[in-house]
């Protein structure tokens, strides 16, 4: 049990060594150990009744009492008794109220370390024996002792006390009656110690006059933070950022500052709240390791961009609505601070006293998750959500963010659990999730949740920061426990406070998905397990797993993989000793990609009970335009579907399952033209069983910056008379593909009839019409192997092969620009399931070159498919310096037919042409306005910094013109071949840096600090020139992963003896441009290109040097150059 306080241990220890000479009872106790239920009781000054203190003992006891004014009746028992305390009147010999009193009774057993103590308290007038004081001799009392000060000015002004001046000294006095700055008052009050320093707890505070307060200059309060300083109240000032009611610092400090919350009408923090500001301030303590200040003057110096926030809260508004609850009601408590479960917390709904409270909660815009429950409590200054079997939530307020733009923004909160009167931690963890746009870094609306590392009887703030990406106006952020269902095992208490949304300062990017395949969706056990469950996983990205929430009974032998190499994973389950079923998740990372698997176990010697959940996950979202996709669903009861959405529809629900399966059918939305993102529920329930699991369904709004968009839908009308199934969806390879060839209008009909047996499709021309009516042309229409299905296009046979030519676009006129090319596309297989070795490519017409290969047609690309399984893939293309004269050419590689290569046979869907959204990861000015920034760092003007040592001998340029990142130059180590001493880094008068003394084994390295998801696209462009003595050629390479590949096509030559592999030659002092667009595979937090001197031969074509020369080699400045972009 708690001690009460360090007061009451000193009476007890002087009391106890006293002689006892008031009420005794003389016998000999038995008692091994007594204990009173109450530490002490407490009676009024007259007219007190008497009151009853149960004592417990193992034997008999003796009470001790050395107060004559203290009745104990019975002196002695044996065993439990409950005993009965009276006092007498408590009056001076004038007859008037005396002092309060104190005195302690001791039940006695045999051992002095285990006797019982009540401390009897009476109360009284607390001024008779005090006198009129200076508050310098009002601070020198003990705390407990009792002033009157006859005047003192009130300096400065907060809501729950004064800071008072006399001719002596200055103190803070804790009140809160109508009083303000410049009042001379007379105070009486309690001395007590506050933050380290004398104080007064005023219980009479009295206007005497007003006069206008004269301030000293302050001392500034950065150097007179030494503790030994804090005894005394001084006069401070300090410059510093605002957020809320603390200060913040640039450098870090041993204390936090806390202001606070001033008078009403007194100084304004909220209008300079997230301002940097100059104060004024009384220092009146130090509590703990916070500085509390009063402040006097507020200065604005402008908003403070580290401290921006879209929304902060800390609560503080709160103190008005209970500070006046306080005074006619049991003060509300502080649970946290305090280590006090039975703080005192009433009903925010149920409370009469706090309606205002309630109405003002609601007025900010917060919404309680949980109302029918009514489990929401105000702390001082904060929440608490739940009681037991009841948990509560709060959605905040809608804020603005951006507007409709996406980005990524960053969540703080402190937060923590409750705990039980015997102190165990309530078993609550807390999550965050997300309505509307965005999500987190798990791929979900449900971040990961945030568990508590508290020891038994420990109460402490948790403070949480988590990353919301890609969120807007829509978005409504939700803080609830993990579970929030009505009942659960345990109680799900929490607190919340200091609550704050700001920017991330990470740019946003669209997702990035991965390839990943799983064998099974569930992963089942019976209560006593046979054997272990194997999952075989594979992924085009690497991935991890993780398990989830109080997951202790099963265990996995593998807890990662490599991309493209499938994984078995072995999950072990412990036998069940639970009379319910138990479940648990194992999630899968790939990328931006995840597989929720649920693991069920059924109870010890028991079935699985009816069981309904969604695989994957229970949110999703999809582009603006219309489509459809599967949502799988594992279950073992019959269900139904239903949205709450009209532009929702159901294709393909399954049967009535008997054990635990999974299924899927076909989720159908319509375009969304609104410029606003929308949400859909989809429910998965079965009425009679009362269970269901809902998936939240987000669509984009209406995007911008599309140049060109295509989804096939338009085919429709031809595929519902001439037939066409979805066989990429189906793993079909026999599906119905109709010829559009034989697709004819009734326009056309001439009597014999079609190859549907009928006359043509009425209302609308032939498909091949049509198709060139929108721009398109089969790039091989002699072939006649061009095919509809549900609703795509599908290109070519055995032995013929043809692509499709898009339609002109308008783009940016005649002006060349850069353009993202996206689509998705599958190749199709055989009636045995071999995959069809196509390999796609884009070929441009008229301007333009794709990036990825510097040329008319791009690199190819391959089906990312195994054997049985068509499925679609998204795939982009950079195109550098196209027009609206440009044509894109979507084909396989070879066009040829019968070129020995037997299906070439595809499928294509969702074309998209868009202004790229570029990241400018790093950008260099280098020109002698640049110059400016990285002279210095480089290694200065002529003569530069001569160096020998192997490495970059700590110069660099630093990104100057946008991002993060650095240039160098990395040598080998040249101290025994640079005999003519010319390796040196230098500044040309241009502002482009240069180095002399190159040699085979040197590189130039630039490094991007940004992160880099997996399949990113990302560009670079520099400029390279030589001397004629400088060195000829160099190979340019980046860095996947943990894998130089070569940045470039290269060429592979023998010159002077060595065989080498380049793709930089600076033939005769030509300058180079390198400029190239590659896709990561990995993950990075760093993008790095090096260009690396391959060979000793001289760029004039002169042959090898003897040693390093003056000969130069150097990155030339140019618009936007050097510059590492990312798509």
């Amino acid at each position: 049990m708690k001690i009460n306080t360090i007061k009451n241990i000193a009476l007890g220890l002087f009391l106890a060594s006293a002689t006892l000479v008031g009420c005794k009872e003389e016998i000999d106790p038995a008692a091994n150990a007594v204990q009173t239920e109450s530490p002490s009781v407490t009676f009024a000054a007259t007219g007190a009744a008497e009151q009853v203190v149960p004592v417990y003992a193992d034997g008999e006891w003796v009470a001790d009492c050395e107060a004559d004014w203290v009745t104990i009746s019975p002196m002695s028992g044996n065993g439990a008794v409950d005993v009965t305390v009276s006092v007498t009147d408590n009056l001076a010999s004038d007859g008037t109220v005396d002092a309060p009193r104190e005195a302690l009774v001791i039940f006695r057993g045999k051992y002095i370390e285990r006797q019982g103590e009540l401390i009897v308290y009476q109360k009284g007038d607390n001024y008779r024996d005090a006198v009129e004081m200076s508050i310098a001799d009002a601070a020198k009392l003990e705390d407990g002792k009792f002033a009157k000060i006859p005047e003192a000015q009130i300096v400065a002004a907060a809501s729950d006390g004064i800071v008072v001046k006399d001719a002596t000294s200055l103190m803070f006095v804790t009140y809160k009656g109508e009083v303000k700055v410049g009042d001379k008052v007379y105070i009486a009050g309690e001395k007590v110690t506050n933050g380290g320093i004398a104080s007064i707890v005023a219980g009479q505070v009295d206007v005497l006059s007003t006069a206008e307060v004269t301030y000293p200059a302050p001392v500034d309060l950065l150097a007179n933070l030494d503790p030994s300083k804090a005894t005394e109240i001084l006069y401070v000032g300090v410059e510093a950022g605002l957020l809320g009611r603390n200060l913040q610092f640039e450098t870090s400090l041993p204390v936090s500052v806390t202001l606070l919350d001033p008078a009403v009408g007194g100084v304004d923090l909220d209008a300079v709240n997230m301002h940097n500001v100059k104060l004024e301030a009384y220092f009146v303590g130090l509590n703990g390791t916070t500085v509390n200040l009063v402040v006097t003057k507020v200065e604005d110096l402008g908003l403070n961009d580290d401290l921006k926030a879209y929304f902060f809260d800390d609560f503080s508004w709160m103190k008005p609505f209970l500070d006046e609850y306080n005074t006619t009601a049991t003060p509300v408590g502080d649970a946290v601070g305090t280590d006090n479960p039975s703080a005192e917390a009433p009903n925010l709904r149920t409370t009469g006293g706090l309606a205002g409270l309630l109405d003002e909660f609601l007025a900010r815009g917060y919404e309680d998750l949980n109302q029918s429950a009514k489990v929401i409590y105000p702390q001082q200054y904060y929440w608490k959500f739940g009681k037991t079997d009841n948990h509560g939530g709060i959605k905040l307020p809608a804020m603005e963010l951006e507007g409709s733009e996406l980005i990524n923004a960053e969540l703080d909160f402190d937060w923590s659990p409750h705990m039980t009167g015997s102190g165990n931690i309530d078993k609550v963890s807390v999550v965050v999730e997300l309505e509307g746009s965005g999500f987190f870094e798990n791929g979900t609306k449900i971040s990961d949740p945030f568990v508590h590392e508290l020891e038994k009887g420990d109460l402490n703030w948790h403070h949480v920061k988590v990353l919301l990406k890609g969120v807007n106006n829509t978005t409504r952020i939700m803080i609830r426990p993990l579970e929030f269902a009505s009942a659960t095992p345990d109680q799900q208490r929490w607190h919340l406070d200091n609550i704050k949304v700001s920017d991330s300062d990470i740019p946003y990017k669209d997702p990035v998905y991965a390839n990943l395949t799983v064998s099974d969706e569930i992963v089942t056990f019976e209560g006593t397990p046979l054997a272990p469950f194997e999952l075989k996983i594979k992924s085009d990205k690497d991935w991890t797993i993780t398990k989830g929430f109080e997951t202790d009974w099963f265990s996995l032998d593998v807890m990662e993989g490599l991309a493209d190499e499938e994984a078995t994973v072995k999950v072990l389950c412990q036998p069940s000793t639970s009379i319910t079923l138990r479940k648990g998740t194992i999630t899968i990372a790939s990328a931006d990609t995840r597989k929720t698997i649920y693991v069920v176990q059924s109870a010890a010697g028991g079935e699985l009970e009816p069981l309904i959940s969604i695989i994957g996950g229970n949110s999703g979202n999809v582009g603006f335009d219309e489509g459809s996709f599967k949502l799988g669903v594992q279950a073992n009861v019959a269900y139904q579907v239903e949205a709450d959405a009209s532009w929702v529809t159901f294709e393909e629900l399954p049967e009535t399952r008997a054990i635990v399966e999974a299924s899927e059918f076909v989720v159908k939305y319509e375009a969304n033209a609104a410029d606003q993102p929308r949400t859909a529920r989809i429910r998965v329930f079965n009425a009679d069983l009362n269970i269901e699991s809902v998936y939240t369904l987000t669509q984009a709004a209406f995007e911008t910056g599309i140049y060109f968009f295509e989804d096939f839908t338009w085919v429709a009308p031809w595929v519902d008379v001439y037939g066409g199934d979805d066989s990429v969806a189906d793993d079909n390879p026999d599906g119905k593909a109709a010829n559009v060839y034989t697709q004819k209008s009734h326009l056309d009909y001439d009597g014999v009839g079609y190859a549907n047996g009928g006359a043509g499709i009425e209302g609308y021309p032939s498909f091949l019409t049509e198709f060139a009516n929108r721009g398109y042309e089969d790039i091989n229409a002699a072939g006649k192997s061009f095919y509809t299905q549900k609703y795509y296009l599908k290109f070519g046979k055995t032995n013929v092969h043809t692509g499709i030519k898009l339609p002109a676009m308008e783009l940016e006129g005649a002006d060349a620009t850069d353009v993202l090319l996206s689509f998705d596309w599958s190749a199709h297989m055989t009636g045995s399931g071999n995959i069809d070795q196509v390999k796609i490519v884009v070929e441009l017409e008229g301007e333009g070159v794709c990036a990825d290969s510097q040329s008319k047609i791009s690199l190819p690309i391959s089906p990312d498919q195994e054997k049985g399984d068509m499925k679609w893939q998204n795939v982009k293309f950079l195109l550098k310096g196209v027009n609206n004269a440009t044509r894109i050419i979507i084909r396989p590689i070879s066009l040829e037919n019968y070129d020995g290569i037997d299906q070439q046979r595809w499928y294509i869907d969702n074309i998209k042409v868009a202004k790229p959204k570029a990241t400018v990861l790093a950008a260099w000015d280098l020109s002698s306005e640049g110059m400016a920034s990285y002279a210095d760092t480089w290694g200065g003007v002529d003569p530069g910094t001569f160096r020998k040592d192997a490495g970059d001998g700590g110069l660099y340029i630093a990104a100057n013109a946008g991002g993060s990142g650095k240039l160098t130059y990395v040598q080998i180590d040249k101290n025994e071949i640079d005999v003519n001493g010319k390796a040196r880094n230098v500044c040309g008068s241009t502002g482009e840096p240069y180095v002399e003394g190159q040699w085979p084994g040197d590189s130039w390295n630039f490094t991007a600090d940004h992160s880099i998801p997996a399949g990113s696209i990302v560009a670079a462009s520099f400029y390279s020139r030589t001397s004629g003595t400088g060195m000829k050629y160099w190979l340019v390479e980046y860095l996947d992963g943990d894998t130089w590949k070569p940045a470039m096509p290269t060429v592979t030559e023998e010159i002077e003896g060595q065989t080498i592999t380049y793709n930089v030659n600076h033939n005769n002092t030509k300058e180079f441009h390198i400029q190239f667009a590659v896709t990561t595979t990995v993950d990075m937090s760093q993008f790095h290109i090096r260009e690396t001197c391959l060979v000793n031969t001289q760029a004039s074509g002169k042959g090898p040097l003897e040693a390093p020369n003056g000969g130069t080699v150097r990155i030339k400045g140019a618009e936007m150059s050097p510059v590492i972009v990312m798509y």
